[in-house]
């Protein structure tokens, strides 16, 4: 690792010193970038925490981490997701951390994000996510949907999602795009009917027996005990095509007893789909025996593709000393 990167900065958030040693391992072209970009993150948190100020009080992970990796099968590019300032941070102060780290990206062109983050009653405001291609950054962003800002989705919406018992949570753009794209939901209710419903809206209702059948082997549960209590969330995205991209979303905690069960299960089910978990493994193979009581992965991630296939992924946080 180069060591210059840490040296000039207050510090890593804790965890993430390994971390950075084995990006240098996994990615040596893009080590060093990489790790400037995590620095930045670091940065405003670990000076708070030099004042007393504590840490994990995040709402990004289960156990208030205020940064998570992405893995997602079939591909081997590294993502990570991060709350862009504090939580005493205002949204106007965390949308200019987003501007300044993305080169430029302003939130008040865009006409749907601007009304969202002017909205009262947000909790967390926006998250942005990274993800380095060969050297290169691509970056999406998430702009909190308050309920008082909920009835504005339904309105800029074309989707028929009336009948649908859906809550707003979030909407998601990659810096670049000219408009939203994604769309994030909380399902109220998560029988067999409703989601039948909510992936015929994408026309891949055929594909809901798959992923059912995943969740049940991921959590060792019949999908009839299963269902009933799990907090389910879906997001469509927007696509040039006729009809947009499903995505179904599931809380790890719920799923999986232990932190290495669920690397198991996952990278295991990952095999059987033909979709490996290929850099998952890799990335946390240096902490797959490492016991710890908090949550170390947040959300299950399915997504359905028009070969038939299902896509699978999870979020992971660094393992904390």
């Amino acid at each position: 690792m180069d060591t210059t990167v840490a040296a000039t900065s207050v510090g890593w958030l804790p965890g993430l010193a390994p971390v950075a040693d084995q990006i240098t391992r996994l990615f040596p072209a893009d080590a060093y970038l990489i790790q400037s970009n995590l620095l930045t993150y670091s940065e405003a948190w670990m000076q708070e925490a030099s004042a007393g100020t504590p840490v994990f009080n995040s709402l990004l992970t289960p156990g208030g981490y205020p940064l998570e990796f992405a893995f997602r099968s079939g591909t081997y590019e590294l993502a990570y997701t991060a709350e862009p300032g504090l939580p005493s941070d205002s949204v106007a102060q965390r949308w200019a951390f987003v501007k300044s780290i993305t080169g430029g990206f302003d939130v008040q062109a865009q006409p749907l994000l601007a009304q969202l983050a002017a909205c009262e009653g947000q909790r967390f405001g926006c998250w942005l996510s990274t993800r380095h291609r060969a050297g290169q950054l691509a970056w999406k962003v998430y702009q909190e949907v308050s309920p008082a800002a909920a009835p504005r989705i339904g309105r800029h919406l074309s989707l028929k999602l009336d009948a649908l018992p859906l809550t707003p949570l979030l909407v998601g753009m990659g810096v670049g795009e000219t408009s939203p794209s994604e769309f994030y939901f909380s399902l109220r209710r998560a029988d067999m009917g409703t989601l039948n419903q909510a992936l015929a809206v994408s026309g891949q209702a055929t594909q809901l027996q798959l992923i059912l059948s995943s969740l049940s082997y991921l959590a060792d549960e019949q999908v009839s005990s299963l269902l009933p209590r799990l907090r389910l969330g879906i997001s469509y995205r927007i696509t040039a095509e006729a009809e947009p991209e499903l995505s179904l979303f599931a809380h790890a905690a719920q799923v999986f007893k232990t932190n290495q069960l669920a690397r198991h299960k996952m990278l295991s089910l990952a095999q059987q789909l033909g979709r490996p978990l290929d850099l998952y493994e890799a990335f946390t193979e240096p902490w797959a025996h490492v016991s710890q009581k908090t949550p170390m992965h947040s959300m299950l991630h399915f997504k359905p593709e028009a070969s038939g296939q299902l896509a699978i992924g999870i979020g992971w946080r660094p393992v904390l000393e």
